[in-house]
């Protein structure tokens, strides 16, 4: 007979074998794997591997004018549920500590290589707090930019 707390457990242990099924993917992916992925969707992986180092070296050592020439411009971010338009670099750093929270510091430095999350929108740090992408430099899009396109603050 099978009571109502072996129910619970047996319940309990279902969803969370269910919830590994689809983290342990992610988790398990490796940098060949994300490389892979890369190629597929944007024709090469090496530049957004680069884009990617530079900015965890940039914002782990506070290099608000190295970080601020990372963005696309202009963007629209949201500070404490406000939105703010930054439109040059200089406005960025001037408003790099309200942007670049403790939260999307954390996101950015805990992020590896390998568990980026990447689809046609973009590649995602953290929980969506920082996309970023390719961005088209000429009519053809034959020469590009990767660029911070959107950072969530308030997520």
């Amino acid at each position: 007979m099978i009571t109502k707390s072996k129910t619970l457990i047996l319940s309990i242990t279902a969803t969370i074998l269910c919830a590994l099924t689809f983290i342990l993917p992610a988790i398990a992916q490796s940098d060949k794997e994300i490389n892979n992925q890369l190629d597929e969707l944007f024709g090469q992986h090496e530049v957004y591997h680069s884009f990617f180092t530079d900015l965890k070296k940039a914002v782990s050592a506070s290099d608000k004018n190295a970080v601020a020439a990372m963005v696309h411009y202009p963007i629209t971010v949201s500070v404490g549920g406000k939105d703010v338009k930054i439109k040059s670099g200089k406005d960025f750093v001037s408003h790099y500590d309200h942007v670049f929270s403790d939260k999307i510091v954390a996101a950015i430095e805990k992020e590896t290589y390998a568990a980026l999350f990447a689809n046609d929108q973009g590649i995602m740090i953290g929980d969506g707090e920082v996309w970023i992408n390719g961005i088209c430099l000429d009519h053809d899009c034959k020469k590009q930019a990767v660029k911070i396109v959107t950072i969530n603050s308030d997520i």
